[in-house]
């Protein structure tokens, strides 16, 4: 089953479920409509206006926001070694390139989002600008429990990091033997179906 849910009243929160019965598909579409809503997704790419570029928070209560330093230098109070090895190998990054989209608000500073880094529970200040133009959806997740959504989210992360090895070093499935493919009889007429409509 695959189906498509989206807000009747704010056509731009919509999100596909896929699932082996059409209840499975259903929460499969659901749960990751609870996660666009928990991290702000679905309008990550547009100007949330006035009222709240000048609100007391843009994205969550506890944001921060930290002006750039002298000649347009990352505030010392951002990402740490690590993210810094990540994202700034060269220094070439600037303060400036980091404010917050959402809100357009330079003179507030770089909106940053407290994470707990998980190796010594340390909180590192994390720019939402990083996040809604290189993550989106990665690593985003929801779950019954904290355990349930931390292995969604590693899950994630693991699948878009095998897609890019796949499509980085042009990797082909192997092919499926045919006696296997045999045990299948939809499968095989499926890709006969495909083949004669002119689908390798």
């Amino acid at each position: 089953w695959s189906l498509h849910v989206r807000d009747a009243q704010s056509p731009m929160c919509f999100t596909n479920g896929k699932g082996a019965t059409k209840e499975a598909a259903l929460a499969s579409a659901l749960g990751e409509f609870i996660e666009r809503l928990n991290c702000n997704f679905f309008y990550n790419d547009q100007f949330w206006g006035e009222d709240l570029a000048n609100a007391p928070f843009v994205h969550y209560p506890n944001e921060q926001w930290f002006k750039p330093g002298p000649r347009d230098a990352l505030p010392t109070e951002i990402l740490d070694e690590h993210c810094l090895a990540i994202y700034n190998p060269d220094g070439e990054l600037r303060g400036s390139h980091l404010y917050d989209t959402n809100s357009g608000n330079t003179a507030r500073g770089i909106c940053s989002l407290p994470f707990v880094r998980q190796s010594d529970q340390q909180v590192v200040y994390f720019p939402s600008n990083l996040i809604e133009n290189l993550f989106l959806s990665n690593g985003m997740s929801a779950g019954n429990t904290l355990a349930e959504a931390q292995v969604q989210c590693l899950s994630e992360i693991f699948e878009r990091a095998v897609k890019r090895e796949i499509l980085e070093g042009e990797l082909c499935l192997p092919d499926v033997p045919q006696e296997v493919l045999a045990k299948y009889p939809a499968i095989v007429a499926g890709i006969q179906g495909l083949e004669e409509q002119g689908f390798p």
